[in-house]
């Protein structure tokens, strides 16, 4: 697949953390949107969608299964 692209098995399960380094949770989910895919992120029994576009997606380390990710104000319930 092209570079930059991700099959959904290999996103699901990934550790999210935001830009300070902070732990946001879990992928649980990818929803397949017309404008572009959606994570479905738990954390604590809570769940949030983080937006799968280069304004919220900082880096996915496929490896290490690790997404990093700009969590704006709001996005979350914290």
């Amino acid at each position: 697949i092209p570079r930059g692209r991700f099959f959904v098995h290999e996103i699901i399960g990934m550790t999210v953390i935001d830009q300070d380094g902070k732990n946001r949770g879990v992928v649980k989910d990818v929803l397949k949107l017309p404008a572009h895919d959606v994570y479905v992120v738990e954390c604590n029994s809570r769940e949030f969608m983080l937006p799968a576009a280069k304004e919220f997606i900082r880096d996915i380390d496929v490896k290490q299964r690790v997404l990093t990710a700009n969590i704006i104000e709001g996005l979350t319930e914290d």
